[in-house]
Order: C-alpha cells, then structure tokens, then sequence
C-alpha cells in the first residue's frame, strides 16, 4: 500500500491526471495479472484525486485561485489535509477488505520479480519532486510568478540529466535527458496554463 501514499502525495504536486498516468504505468510493470492490475488501477484514481485536493498546485481550480490571491498555500494545506485524507481511506478500507486475500499474494511476487530502481533515476526522482515541491516557497520569498520557479527547477533538471549517465552513448542518454523528455511535452497543454499567467 505505499504506492498509495505515493500517489497522494505526488498528486499533490502534480496534477492529478499525470499522477494516475505515471503511477498505473508503473502497476502495469509490476504486477502481473490483470484483474490485480485493474484493481490497484481504481485505487490509485481514488488516492490521486484526494491528494490532489490540499494543495495549491495539486489541481487545475486550486492552482488559478493561488495564482489569483484568493487563497494561501498554508490556509489551504491546513484546511484540506485531514478531510484528504479521510476521503483516500475511507474507500480504500472498504477496497481492501473486500480483496485483501487475493491481492497480498500477488502483490508480493510481482514486485520480488522487480529488481531495485537504478540510482540514477532515485536521483532524478528526488530532483524532479523537489523542484516542484519548491515552486510555492520560491514564489512566497520571490514574490515573482509560479512559471520562474518551475522554469528554474527545470534547468537545474536539465543540469543533472546531462551530467548523469557520461558513459553513455549520445542516442542512449538523449531518452533520459530533459531535451528528450520536452520532446514528448504536449504543448497545447503547456501553453493553457500559460496563458494565465
């Protein structure tokens, strides 16, 4: 159940539709059989969502009242957090109890079957949330827009990507540099938020 709170709580940095996809991708590389697939997939929606909901960069509506005044990132973590919560458990309990023998087992073996994620990626991870983590506090001592902090925390992505992995070839690195991934950055979507600021 950690990939629950996992998702929870990388909702609520991300959005809540890029946490799904990133984390029902990585269910579909670990467990094997597809009603387990299918099952973890639904609670994943549901732990997204709720996580996406106290902070105000964790979805789209909290995101341009923040930006618009309206609301503070404190007022609303302290506010939203518990109720949060409450709404991930609650389904999540009556889930488990329902397929909690059938699922344990398979759960076990699909990811002793995996192997430990590379260094590199752990690093990348960390860096990536980071950055996005710091978005709101770069904002509140900078007073200056959202979009400079995250454009910051990407270069400093960009950095790291280029100088991790040197052994590697050009065509081999490029998949896991920031160019590569800006590659497959859907743009119209970019530019929506954009132009609110």
């Amino acid at each position: 159940m950690d990939y629950l709170l996992i998702t929870f709580f990388l909702s609520s940095i991300l959005d809540n539709l890029t946490t799904t996809i990133v984390m029902v991708s990585l269910i579909r590389k670990l467990v094997t059989d597809k009603e387990t697939k299918l099952f973890f997939a639904s609670m994943i929606v549901i732990a997204a969502n709720a996580g996406g909901a106290w902070t105000p960069i964790g979805d789209v509506t909290t995101t341009m009242l923040w930006i618009g005044g309206k609301i503070t990132s404190l007022n609303i973590m302290k506010t939203l957090l518990i109720p949060s919560l409450i709404c991930m458990i609650t389904p999540l309990l009556f889930l488990t109890f329902i397929k909690k023998n059938a699922l344990v087992s398979k759960e076990q073996e699909s990811v002793a079957a995996n192997g430990k994620a590379s260094a590199h990626g752990k690093i990348m991870l960390f860096l990536g949330v980071g950055a996005l983590v710091s978005v709101p506090i770069f904002k509140t001592f900078t007073h200056m827009p959202p979009y400079t902090g995250i454009l910051l925390g990407l270069g400093l992505l960009w950095i790291v990507s280029e100088l991790i992995n040197p052994e590697k070839d050009e065509v081999l690195r490029k998949h896991y540099t920031v160019a590569g991934a800006l590659s497959r950055v859907d743009v119209p979507s970019v530019l929506f938020f954009l132009e609110f600021y």
